[in-house]
Order: structure tokens, then C-alpha cells, then sequence
């Protein structure tokens, strides 16, 4: 009978220890996020069309020429890795930024406005200012 009991003491054990690891395994798996986040970049330059070329890892959003106050946005579900990238060209210069970063601690702008300086946005949290990217004379 003492045998039995060290068996089923065993047997219960190595069932808890299972259903610990099974539940481990489902609260670590990623999930899809069935919320979808917005970015939307505007030419707001003071003359002159503005050439982008936005997109991430696995979706090219193409080229785009964006006339003065023109824009264009694009929605997806973000995650943890998500990153956006654009690639900007304006009458012989060229600027490169992030448009969206999940992996950043706060929250860029979903709203970018391309200016004669650099481009501009707000913090999502805070809504302090954010001016990114440099541009810089294409080489030829």
C-alpha cells in the first residue's frame, strides 16, 4: 500500500509540474494584437514633392511621391518587434527614420510631418515634441 501512495504521490506530481509548464508555454506565446495602429506621414515641406519609401521587415509599402500637404498611412496589428522604417528624397536630399518602433519603451508619433528641417511628430505618452532624422545631400 506504501507503494501505491509513493506511485500516486509520483503521478500527481509529475501532472502538476506538466500543467505548470503547459500554462508557462501558453501565457509566453505571442499573441497577435487584434488592435490596429495607424501611422500616417504628410509632406509639409515648403516647396517641392517629396519621395518615400516606407515599410518593414515583411511589407514593402512601395514608393510614394507626395505632393506639398499630401500624405499617406498605413494600418497593422503591432507587436513587441514591429518597426517601420521610411526612406525620404526632397529636391537632392535624403533623410532616413523609424516611423513606428514596438520595441521602443515609449510610443513614437503616429503622426509625421515631413519639414524643411527634419521630421516631426509627437511622443504618444507625453506629447512632447520629436524631431528625427537629418537630412543629407544625396550622392551622386
Amino acid at each position: 500500500m506504501d507503494q501505491l501512495r509513493v506511485v500516486h504521490r509520483k503521478l500527481l506530481s509529475a501532472v502538476g509540474l506538466a500543467a505548470i509548464l503547459f500554462i508557462i508555454i501558453v501565457i509566453m506565446a505571442p499573441v497577435p494584437s487584434t488592435c490596429k495602429t495607424t501611422t500616417h506621414i504628410t509632406n509639409k515641406l515648403s516647396s517641392g514633392v517629396l519621395n518615400a519609401h516606407c515599410g518593414s521587415s515583411g511589407d514593402d509599402l512601395g514608393n510614394r511621391t507626395l505632393a506639398v500637404d499630401e500624405g499617406f498611412g498605413w494600418s497593422f496589428s503591432e507587436s513587441f518587434g514591429t518597426l517601420f522604417w521610411c526612406y525620404l528624397e526632397a529636391e537632392g536630399y535624403r533623410l532616413h527614420f523609424d516611423a513606428y518602433d514596438g520595441a521602443h519603451e515609449n510610443k513614437f508619433s503616429e503622426q509625421w510631418e515631413v519639414r524643411d528641417d527634419c521630421v516631426h511628430g509627437k511622443e504618444v505618452n507625453t506629447g512632447d515634441e520629436l524631431t528625427l532624422g537629418v537630412w543629407t545631400p544625396v550622392q551622386q
